[in-house]
């Protein structure tokens, strides 16, 4: 899945470059997006189903600069979903060019947000979503991306369709 969005004046520092923090940001909205259209809103999933999704482990390489106006799209995936969360992965590709600005993933564990503890029983509605997002997910997983970069064999373009 992936959405478009453009570089704002709030976004960048003096040299007019998208501060390196806000490439989550931006990921984190992109996933948001992504489980509203799938049917789970955040609002019920945090209030009324209790579940929150603290992430234990964040990684994003940069690779190219994302500027002032400059249109990207954030593509998203879904994998190695189990009973007590999953991982997501994002890439940021520069809409005027196709480059891959950056790449990452976070690793998100299911909170009780009673409790502020893990959990590992999450109410179908909300596994029920996880599992159709990850059954869409065409995004290639953080790791083997990775290898494909270090090994020069980069794609200019994104593993999934903008705006699919």
């Amino acid at each position: 899945m992936s959405y478009r969005y453009r570089v704002g004046f709030t976004d960048v520092d003096f040299a007019r470059i998208m501060f390196s923090g806000d490439y989550y940001r931006w990921a984190e909205r992109g996933f948001e997006a992504w489980c509203q259209e799938s049917g789970l809103h955040w609002r019920r999933m945090i209030e009324d189903l209790a579940v929150g999704l603290p992430s234990i482990e964040t990684r994003c390489h940069h690779l190219a600069p994302l500027a002032y106006e400059d249109e990207f799209d954030v593509c998203l995936g879904v994998r190695d979903l189990t009973d007590r969360g999953f991982v997501s992965d994002f890439e940021l590709y520069r809409v005027k060019d196709g480059v891959l600005a950056a790449h990452g993933y976070f690793n998100r564990r299911f909170l009780d947000m009673r409790t502020l503890r893990g959990r590992s029983d999450i109410p179908e509605e909300a596994a029920a979503v996880f599992r159709a997002l990850e059954a869409q997910t065409d995004l290639m997983p953080y790791a083997d991306r990775r290898e494909q970069l270090r090994s020069g064999r980069q794609s200019t373009q994104p593993a999934t369709t903008p705006g699919a």
